[in-house]
């Protein structure tokens, strides 16, 4: 069932930001950001006989927010860009030979991206940014590509959802467990330096 999987992980991902994360704006602006996501996946808004889902207009807002906040805007637009005709290509290669898919669309898809993402980038917020606004550009690029051939779904379905989340839980993943291990080093590093009577 198509976006169970996007319901899911928001929900997780907010009952963690809000109970777990101190109090702060930032806690707030994330904890409203996933509700709002949550709340337009919904809705479809119809622009020049095309309906695209609102969730994929907000992800795409909300991407370029992120994106204008860092210090090295078009540098990380060009790497959206990649990841868009990346995504779009994959896609198009789908539809001309499945054969591909050799395991669940959603297991090979959202691997494929999170390691590109992973790759092309440190920050787990500009990875993220980068991964919505490739993903959504390219479910635009994509839908124009199927307007051509006489196909019209609608922009950011259901399915596009569930893999634009695993993604973004496996960032998430990703940058707790480095945190984790960095902190589990220092730690360590710590205790063998009181041992070894060293001072820090």
């Amino acid at each position: 069932m198509d976006g169970i999987y996007f319901l899911y992980i928001n929900w997780l991902l907010w009952i963690t930001v809000y109970f777990f994360m101190p109090k702060s704006q930032k806690r707030t602006w994330i904890s409203v950001s996933l509700l709002l996501l949550i709340i337009t996946a919904s809705f479809e808004v119809e622009i020049s006989f095309i309906l695209i889902n609102a969730s994929n207009l907000f992800i795409t807002i909300t991407s370029i927010v992120i994106i204008a906040l860092h210090s090295k805007q078009i540098r990380t637009t060009c790497l959206a860009l990649s990841v868009s005709i990346g995504y779009v290509g994959a896609l198009m290669w789908e539809m001309v030979s499945p054969v591909w898919i050799f395991a669940p669309r959603l297991l090979i898809y959202s691997l494929l991206a999170f390691l590109l993402v992973l790759f092309i980038h440190h920050s787990m917020w500009l990875r993220i940014a980068i991964w919505g606004l490739g993903a959504s550009v390219g479910e635009i690029i994509y839908s124009f590509i199927l307007m051509d051939y006489g196909f019209q779904d609608a922009v950011g379905d259901k399915g596009f959802l569930d893999i634009y989340s695993v993604v973004i839980l496996l960032i998430v993943i990703t940058n707790l467990v480095s945190k984790l291990t960095s902190w589990m080093e220092n730690t360590i590093t710590e205790i063998v330096k009181r041992k070894a009577g060293i001072k820090t």
